[in-house]
């Protein structure tokens, strides 16, 4: 299992990006939504989440997702069970290791390390 269940399954990492770890195996990755937006009056805006208009994405946002994208590919591989800790803990190993790129998360060298660093905490 993949996903462990947790008290909640809406994380948001303090990268800026939001994840949702879905108990069928669905892994949802987005930038950070604040509250403010995800609600209206009347409390939940179906219109403002589910709309077919997408936000502009910043680079740094956008690398963050891809990093985050890259750990869940790397810790599904070793089947590493996800929660938001791991997620964190992961992601800040990652920005810790200098002369690394993000596609670099998932070479076996560097994966193997990441896992060996998360579990062992």
């Amino acid at each position: 299992m993949l996903v462990k269940r947790l008290k909640s399954h809406f994380v948001s990492l303090p990268c800026g990006v939001d994840l949702i770890l879905g108990l069928n195996g669905y892994i949802w990755v987005c930038k950070h939504v604040k509250e403010n937006q995800k609600e209206g009056e009347e409390g939940f805006d179906a219109e403002a989440v589910y709309s077919n208009k997408n936000d502009d994405i910043d680079d740094a946002t956008r690398a963050a997702i891809s990093r985050v994208s890259n750990i869940i590919r790397v810790l599904a591989r070793h089947s590493v069970p996800l929660t938001d800790l791991i997620m964190a803990e992961a992601y800040d190993w990652a920005m810790e290791q200098e002369g690394y790129g993000i596609k670099d998360i998932l070479s076996d060298e560097y994966a193997e390390a990441m896992v060996v660093a998360v579990t062992s905490r």
